[in-house]
């Protein structure tokens, strides 16, 4: 009877861990930016209001347009905020908790969208480069890729 016991126990054990590692956390809301600037994707995993990133800069130059395609699920939907990099608290390695979170408020976005549904669009906004401030809403799920032409 003992040596059955001591067979199960690591067994349970082991299974457990097993399963666990299965079910493995996903993170809800990343983003993959090109080393270059030129593009970003976003990929929502059933996301809600508190999930939010921030990514290094995208470029856009003269006369590039920004073209967004996105592929989002249900009722979620992302917000994106273009937040031009010169100036910016952002940049300031010494800026406080307030001005970096201040950055992120609505005034201080040059461009702002709002993805759900399906689509492509074409947008026109001035050159410079811009951290993208994302934040999601009721559970989004899908990707948005977000990309400069010329």
């Amino acid at each position: 009877m003992v040596k059955k016991k001591l067979f199960v126990i690591p067994a349970v054990v082991l299974g457990i861990t097993a399963l666990l590692a299965g079910c493995g956390s996903k993170t809800p809301l990343t983003m993959d930016m090109a080393e270059d600037g030129s593009s970003c994707t976003i990929t929502f995993d059933k996301a809600t209001l508190d999930e939010n990133t921030m990514t290094g800069t995208l470029t856009v130059g003269e006369n590039d347009t920004v073209v967004v395609e996105q592929e989002m699920e249900g009722d979620g939907t992302g917000t994106v905020k273009f937040i031009p990099a010169d100036g910016a608290a952002l940049s300031d390695e010494d800026a406080t908790l307030d001005e970096l979170e201040g950055a992120l408020d609505d005034e201080n976005a040059a461009f702002e969208l709002v993805a759900s549904g399906s689509g492509s669009e074409t947008y026109t906004i001035a050159a410079g480069d811009y951290y993208l401030a994302v934040t999601a809403e009721n559970k989004a799920t899908g990707t948005v890729t977000i990309r400069v032409e010329e």
